[in-house]
């Protein structure tokens, strides 16, 4: 790719004007939209009235992910580990299938993406941490 074409790419970028920038993100969080395990990027292009693509480039230009990445971390973080931490007796189906994801296979590989551990012995260490309290 040559420098010019570099170059216009950059300036063409530039001019995205993400109006709902930030309010998708707090009406993700507040409405506990990852929970919704048929969330689709429509459905959030629906929300901030946009197209796809224009979210999608959103998500990847200024979320630094894609929509998916996006959706289980926040499932993760805002829901997985509060659920883990509050109920230690939940299997991981369990706790799967309550934070939103739709599959075991995609949780297990975004826990460990973004938490640097199996959801297992994440769960163990909670579990151990409870019993030293004892």
């Amino acid at each position: 790719m040559s420098a010019k074409t570099k170059h216009n790419e950059m300036k063409h970028e530039s001019r995205h004007d993400f109006s709902f920038a930030g309010i998708l993100e707090r009406q993700i969080e507040k409405e506990c939209l990852y929970m919704k395990p048929d969330l689709s990027i429509a459905d959030l292009s629906r929300l901030v009235a946009t197209n796809r693509t224009y979210l999608s480039i959103y998500f990847k230009e200024v979320l630094h992910s894609s929509f998916y990445e996006y959706i289980n971390r926040m499932r993760i973080f805002n829901a997985c580990i509060p659920l883990m931490k509050s109920n230690n007796k939940l299997k991981i189906e369990a706790i799967a299938f309550e934070s939103g994801f739709r599959s075991v296979t995609t949780f297990r590989r975004a826990f460990t993406k973004y938490v640097g551990t199996t959801p297992n012995k994440y769960l163990r260490k909670i579990q151990l941490e409870e019993v030293e309290k004892e």
